[in-house]
């Protein structure tokens, strides 16, 4: 987890310390954001009283890699295509129940996430973003105790965001709320009793910042 941090300390100060001009609001191009979720009460359940919440994860850290392309926008009014090519978070807690020690962990990991974008431009260097995204997304949670009991969940689905940021010349800060279920397949070890879910929840709410060149 350190490394993430300082992952999106590099990522930040880098794009701060750039040469960064004024530029048209409403235009195509890349971007790069890093991500803090808060996951919801449900997060890696089908049911919110199936799991002690000392085993949830609570928070989530990645990094999104993306595109976009407008189609015949006017200088305030734009509607295109928005592709994030990787998008992907993680997130690890330890913790002690009963007098046992607990590592826990999970992975959303999406690829060729797709949607709508729609933005309003205030002034040349300045815009509005408001957009949804389809997510084919892999999904992994896994619950490890000292004795190396194990519980272990991963499948692959669809998941949905929606999402609105503020951009600043080539600054983006935005929030998100990734919300859907995916099925699972699960194998348990003795010693955790985990409930046999059937899908996973992956709600959660996000904080992205980063850079749209």
């Amino acid at each position: 987890m350190k490394k993430l941090r300082f992952l999106f300390v590099v990522v930040f100060f880098i794009g701060i310390l750039s040469n960064i001009h004024a530029q048209k609001a409403i235009k195509n191009g890349f971007s790069i954001n890093a991500v803090i979720g808060l996951a919801s009460e449900s997060f890696g359940l089908d049911n919110i009283e199936s799991m002690n919440s000392e085993v949830q994860v609570k928070m989530l850290y990645g990094i999104q890699l993306g595109n976009r392309w407008y189609f015949n926008p006017t200088e305030q009014y734009g509607i295109g295509l928005m592709v994030n090519w990787i998008d992907f978070a993680i997130g690890a807690k330890s913790t002690t129940i009963n007098n046992s020690e607990f590592g826990i962990a999970a992975i959303d990991f999406t690829f060729l996430e797709v949607g709508p974008v729609g933005t309003y431009a205030i002034s040349e260097d300045m815009a509005i973003d408001g957009y949804y995204n389809l997510r084919p997304t892999v999904f992994g949670y896994a619950i490890v105790d000292e004795d190396e009991d194990s519980y272990v969940a991963a499948g692959a689905g669809f998941s949905h965001t929606l999402g609105a940021a503020f951009r600043y010349n080539k600054l983006n800060v935005g929030i998100e709320y990734v919300l859907g279920g995916i099925n699972v397949s699960q194998e348990e070890s003795d010693g955790i009793n985990i409930p046999n879910n059937e899908k996973m929840s992956v709600n959660n709410f996000r904080i992205v910042f980063g850079f749209k060149f």
